[in-house]
């Protein structure tokens, strides 16, 4: 699982999944490394992707939206609000 998922997402659910399915043993890796099925005993990874994986089954877990954030001063002096297309002018963080 994704550092970023396993945080906001997977953990605050682990209490509830250990005590709903007490007979499972889960053994958690986090990493940004995608797992090679074939050479790894690994039955489950958890990615932030488009879910086409060849060879693979995948299921969309959520929807995401993503929106820009920046500070006032930032966007009075790049003019975001007056057009938003000023913002592919303008430095991300990813």
């Amino acid at each position: 699982v994704r550092p970023s998922i396993a945080q906001c997402w997977l953990v605050p659910r682990l209490a509830d999944f250990v005590e709903r399915y007490p007979q499972v043993s889960l053994d958690l890796r986090v990493g940004n490394d995608n797992v090679d099925f074939r050479t790894r005993k690994i039955d489950l990874a958890l990615y932030y992707a488009n879910g086409e994986f060849p060879g693979l089954t995948s299921h969309r877990l959520m929807r995401e939206q993503l929106a820009p954030v920046c500070s006032p001063d930032y966007a009075r002096r790049h003019r975001l609000a007056e057009n938003p297309q000023n913002l592919r002018h303008c430095t991300t963080l990813h």
